[in-house]
């Protein structure tokens, strides 16, 4: 494994005890892991997962077309389909997740108000 490879395997390690730590405490959280990806779910609804080294969120999709905008996210695509109601943010300090608290409340909001996850 090359020097590039284990960094990346490092930060990963990391950004998922960063935020397991930061919704742990939250009220109703459920936190599971599939497929090398740690989920977040509110009411057995999926609001966040990650992946790779980032933090993928279920928002409106007027706030996902806003945080793409200003290059505070990017869509997610999955089966080469965007998704629009879903986000991929990305640090390369995993400590700076705590400061997208307000954006995890509002995909736990959401999620919580929407019949689909």
């Amino acid at each position: 494994m090359d020097k590039a490879t284990e960094d990346s395997k490092k930060r990963i390690k990391q950004t998922v005890l960063v935020l397991e730590e930061l919704l742990s405490g939250l009220p109703l959280v459920s936190m599971s892991r599939k497929f090398n990806n740690t989920n977040f779910t509110v009411g057995g609804k999926v609001f966040a997962f990650t992946k790779n080294e980032g933090l993928t969120l279920k928002l409106p999709a007027e706030m996902t077309d806003a945080l793409i905008k200003h290059g505070r996210a990017e869509r997610l695509v999955m089966g080469g389909r965007a998704m629009k109601e879903w986000v991929t943010i990305t640090h390369t300090n995993p400590k700076k997740y705590e400061a997208d608290i307000e954006l995890i409340n509002a995909a736990i909001k959401f999620t919580k108000g929407t019949d689909e996850s």
